[in-house]
């Protein structure tokens, strides 16, 4: 018999920062019904008390122990058969609409079919388009443009026109914002959704 177990979140972690926790389960035919059930059961109990806003994933080969998840609100995304007509692997989370079900070939010369479960939740940048910015392009030649006016600026002029320490501020920051914008050259980019702001071409 083969075993074979790979998770994917129903939520992408660049999108949403929470705790997964995955539980692969086999229980073999010669187990106890009531004592599997109860390991199994206190097993997850824990967990839900420690994490109880994480995802929890539960799944493995079950066989004849089926209702060992019965009191906990979790729900089985494995709709398909995965051992000739009966569903013995299952998988269980705490989050209902999670994923779709299908059904794969064996894997090797396992005698349990292969259950991909593809996450339903649609990714943020396929929800919402791309929006179009323009931004300045602080190049070094840039830098260099706008020293110029500021250095040979006479700053005196500012503070003898105004009445006021808030007058002379606004006025300077226009000034400022002027010789940006004659300077400056500008951009346009594209902004996805899902786009991190402190994720720049700069970070090693």
């Amino acid at each position: 018999m083969y075993i074979y177990t790979k998770l994917c979140t129903a939520v992408l972690p660049a999108e949403r920062v929470f705790p997964c926790f995955g539980h692969p389960v086999y229980i073999p035919h010669s187990a106890k019904t009531t004592q599997a059930t109860k390991i199994l059961s206190l097993h997850i109990s824990d967990l839900n008390t420690r994490s109880p806003d994480a995802l929890h994933i539960v799944n493995g080969d079950f066989n004849h122990v089926r209702r060992a998840l019965a009191g906990f609100k979790l729900y089985q995304h494995v709709t398909c058969h995965t051992r000739n007509n009966k569903t013995l692997d299952l998988c269980f989370t705490n989050s209902k609409e999670a994923y779709h079900c299908t059904q794969l070939a064996p894997l090797g010369k396992s005698d349990h079919h292969l259950v991909l479960l593809r996450p339903r939740y649609t990714p943020l940048a396929r929800r919402e388009p791309p929006v179009k910015k323009t931004v300045l392009a602080w190049t070094a030649d840039a830098w260099e443009t706008l020293r110029a006016p500021l250095e040979c600026t006479d700053w005196s002029v500012f503070a003898n026109s105004t009445q006021d320490m808030s007058e002379l501020a606004d006025t300077v920051c226009c000034y400022i914002n002027f010789c940006i914008e004659t300077a400056i050259p500008t951009k346009t980019i594209k902004v996805f959704s899902n786009n991190k702001p402190w994720v720049t071409k700069n970070i090693n």
